[in-house]
């Protein structure tokens, strides 16, 4: 949300808040008094979409691709795809990391 609304997050007073304490207690408190127009334009387009939520004392239900049956998330298939989804190497960095640095340390470059 901090990505999609800018705006809106640099007008917040409390960013750490959960997703159940905005829900139930609305967006509005955790923001300064005064918003500049585009928070305020982002602040409708916000509520707006937390208007359709509606949270439920059921268990929590997640699915992923990269998740075994359990639950707990498969990060070797993860990681796998965000590697070879990466756009190569300037030439100016292929010689250090064609190197023997291990893929991890490539993968946080």
């Amino acid at each position: 949300m901090a990505e999609r609304y800018p705006a809106l997050y640099s007008h917040c007073r409390t960013p750490t808040q959960s997703v159940y304490a905005v829900i139930t207690g609305g967006l509005r408190g955790h923001l300064v008094t005064r918003l500049s127009a585009i928070a305020a334009k982002e602040l409708q387009d916000v509520q707006a979409l937390l208007s359709h939520i509606r949270l439920t004392d059921a268990a929590d239900e997640r699915s992923s691709p990269f998740a075994a049956e359990d639950g707990a998330l498969i990060t070797s298939g993860l990681y796998s795809m965000v590697k070879s989804n990466r756009e190569p190497a300037l030439s100016a960095q292929a010689g250090f990391w064609s190197s023997r640095a291990p893929p991890r340390v490539q993968f946080f470059a």
